[in-house]
């Protein structure tokens, strides 16, 4: 699915982000933490996050603090938007739990040309005692921006993908390994 500032709260508004397809299909979405120049900013991606209640991941060093807000738009979700809105308007809190911070892919003070193949993240989770497993992640990777994170989301992609499916990504779904095809 496509997305910008809107389209969260336009599907919400429409109440197809609750329907039922959308509480039980695997959602992943990735991210970098870079907004310069890139043509879909953080906020984006984490007002769908915030609409769809993903765990929020941030993969990052030791010591590289995750976001803690984000620009998003003031009222109740699904609620009409302002005709003269043309930006997001508030900011919204954001939480995140730190995942692989040792991982040297996303060191460095400068986004490098490529981020290298980053340790896979471990998805899904596994739930709190009690609690339905959850099938929505937002995974944000520190350093990346538009055009230097294939090699970083690849794995990561990967395994949800065949953990989820019970597919190989790049296989055409009908058989359970690409051996197979």
């Amino acid at each position: 699915m496509g997305y910008n500032w809107r389209s969260a709260h336009y599907f919400a508004s429409r109440g197809d982000l609750g329907i039922q397809k959308f509480k039980t299909m695997p959602i992943l979405i990735l991210h970098g933490d870079i907004d310069a120049a890139n043509p879909v900013p953080l906020n984006q991606p984490a007002a769908i996050s915030a609409d769809i209640a993903a765990t929020n991941i941030f993969v990052a060093p030791n010591g590289v603090a995750p976001p803690s807000s984000e620009p998003c738009i003031s009222g109740p979700v699904g609620a009409a938007l302002p005709s003269a809105l043309t930006a997001p308007n508030a900011s919204c809190p954001i939480s995140f739990k730190a995942m692989n911070t040792g991982d040297p892919c996303v060191n460095g003070a400068t986004p490098p040309a490529f981020l290298g193949l980053c340790k896979v993240v471990l998805l899904p989770l596994a739930p709190p005692p009690g609690q339905p497993q959850q099938l929505h992640y937002m995974v944000v990777f520190h350093n990346m921006n538009h055009v230097n994170g294939g090699y970083a989301i690849k794995e990561t992609f990967n395994r949800f993908a065949e953990q989820n499916f019970m597919r190989q990504p790049g296989c055409d779904g009908l058989q359970f390994d690409c051996a197979s095809d």
